[in-house]
């Protein structure tokens, strides 16, 4: 997505409420398109996302917490099951289109560890999303 600047700074930029690189840009996002609807797509623009690493399971888990927070913002409804599914899913069908490896153990450790952080944090995330929304 490209906006000008002068359109960038009258949204606010990105919401520093995101404490994780994560959600932050789809809340951007969100908000320009319910200032300016308007967009052009461009068949010819190019991204890079060079292949790394996921980080750990504890770590993933953490990033869920913006979630939480733009479900807040937003109003848009966000369950604890819905979560832990959509996590689930998407890490199991990245785990099943790869050959087995040494990295197919450590990608299901890690799902586990992502989904039990998340199950470990999830009422207190909702409580700091509750507090930092109305505190604005």
């Amino acid at each position: 997505m490209l906006v000008r600047r002068g359109f960038y700074r009258e949204l606010g930029g990105f919401d520093e409420r995101y404490p994780h690189a994560h959600m932050e840009d789809l809340d951007f996002q969100t908000r320009a398109r319910a200032t300016a609807p308007a967009e052009t797509f461009s068949r010819n623009a190019v991204v890079d996302h060079p292949p790394r690493r996921l980080a750990g399971g504890r770590t993933l888990g953490a990033t869920h917490y913006g979630e939480v927070i733009f479900s807040r913002i937003h109003g848009t409804p966000l369950s604890f099951r819905a979560m832990v599914r959509r996590i689930a899913g998407t890490r199991w069908r990245a785990i099943r289109r790869h050959p087995r490896s040494g990295d197919t153990l450590r990608a299901l450790a890690s799902l586990v560890l992502e989904v039990v952080h998340v199950a470990r944090h999830w009422r207190e995330w909702r409580q700091r999303a509750e507090a930092i929304t109305e505190s604005r």
